[in-house]
C-alpha cells in the first residue's frame, strides 16, 4: 500500500460524518417527539429501541458475510448495495417522524417496523465503510491511521451535537432531546 497521506484520510473520514449524523436524531430527538406527539410511554419507546438494536445485532455478523462476498466480486457490487441501503434508511428515517397512523398500537408497529429498516440499513453502509478499510491493509499502524481518521469524524459529530444552542431557536438541541426540538408536528 502506498503511503496513506493526510488528504487520504481526511476524505475516507469524511464519510463518517453523514453516517454519525443520521443516528443521533434517532436516539435524541425520536423518543421526545413521539412521547410529545404520539403519547408513547418513553419506556415502551426505550423497549423497542433496544429489541430493534439486538436483532440489529444478531443480523450484523451476516450481514458481514454479505459485504464481504460482495467486495470479493467487486467494489461495485458494494457501492450499489450501499447506494440501495441510503436509499431505505433515508426512506424509513423520514417515515419515522411522519408515520401513516396516529393508533397507539399500530404506532408502536410502525416505529418497530421503520427503525428496524434504517437499523439494517445503516449497518450495510457501515459495515462495508468499516471493511473498506480493513481492506486498504498496509502495517499495522497505516491501519490504526485509517481508523483513527474515522472515529475523530464521528467524535466532530459527537461533540457537535453538545455545543449546539440551547435555546431552542436552532432545530435539534445538545440535551439528549429533552428540549422541544423543532420538528413538524403530525397532528
Amino acid at each position: 500500500m502506498s503511503a496513506f497521506t493526510p488528504a487520504n484520510g481526511l476524505r475516507y473520514g469524511l464519510l463518517a460524518l453523514p453516517l454519525a449524523f443520521v443516528l443521533l436524531p434517532l436516539y435524541v430527538v425520536l423518543p421526545n417527539y413521539y412521547a410529545r406527539e404520539f403519547g408513547v410511554a418513553l419506556g415502551v419507546l426505550g423497549a423497542i429501541l433496544l429489541g430493534t438494536r439486538l436483532l440489529d445485532a444478531v443480523l450484523d455478523p451476516f450481514l458481514g458475510r454479505w459485504i464481504d462476498r460482495l467486495f470479493a466480486h467487486s467494489a461495485k457490487a458494494v457501492l450499489v448495495a450501499s447506494s440501495a441501503a441510503g436509499l431505505f434508511l433515508a426512506v424509513a428515517f423520514a417515515l419515522l417522524f411522519l408515520p401513516p397512523t396516529r393508533s397507539p398500537q399500530a404506532l408502536l408497529w410502525w416505529a418497530g417496523l421503520m427503525l428496524t429498516i434504517a437499523y439494517v440499513a445503516f449497518s450495510v453502509i457501515n459495515i462495508a465503510y468499516q471493511a473498506w478499510a480493513a481492506r486498504l491493509g498496509g502495517t499495522p499502524l497505516q491501519r490504526s491511521r485509517i481508523v483513527a481518521w474515522r472515529e475523530s469524524s464521528i467524535g466532530v459529530v459527537v461533540l457537535r451535537t453538545r455545543t449546539v444552542p440551547r435555546d431552542g431557536q436552532h432545530g435539534v438541541r445538545g440535551d439528549c432531546g429533552l428540549g422541544k426540538p423543532d420538528l413538524p408536528s403530525a397532528r
